[in-house]
């Protein structure tokens, strides 16, 4: 899992996610077998009935690619998109919470660890 980790830091590492704010991309582990939507919202302190959306986290990330079109920054979610599929595959997006969102794509390994990066939108 180290290795994983240090490869997603890598190549999050300086890139900013747009919406409206700008926010980086940062490594996030969970560990332990509580519900992934409970745990989400236990850590960004969040009430139980908060909302948790579930959506497609390779589209995400192709829509930073998109906003960034003809920048390096479009070449680098590309890469970062094919490393996740590669070793993530079974990566979702979870959005916790509402206007100030707390971003996370996140896949569980064999042994029940959620690992992924987080980040914060802001959508009014």
């Amino acid at each position: 899992m180290q290795q994983l980790t240090e490869q997603l830091d890598a190549a999050a590492a300086g890139l900013l996610v747009i919406s409206e704010s700008e926010a980086p991309l940062l490594v996030c582990t969970l560990e332990g077998r509580e519900e992934t939507e409970s745990a989400l919202r236990r850590l960004c302190g969040q009430p139980d009935d908060a909302p948790v959306e579930i959506q497609d986290a390779l589209a995400f990330l192709q829509k930073q690619e998109n906003i960034y079109a003809g920048q390096p920054e479009a070449g680098r979610f590309r890469q970062l998109s094919a490393l996740l599929s590669t070793h993530l595959p079974d990566m979702q997006l979870y959005r916790v919470g509402s206007i100030r969102i707390d971003a996370f794509l996140l896949a569980t390994l064999p042994d029940g660890t959620r690992i992924g990066l987080r980040t914060v939108l802001v959508e009014t």
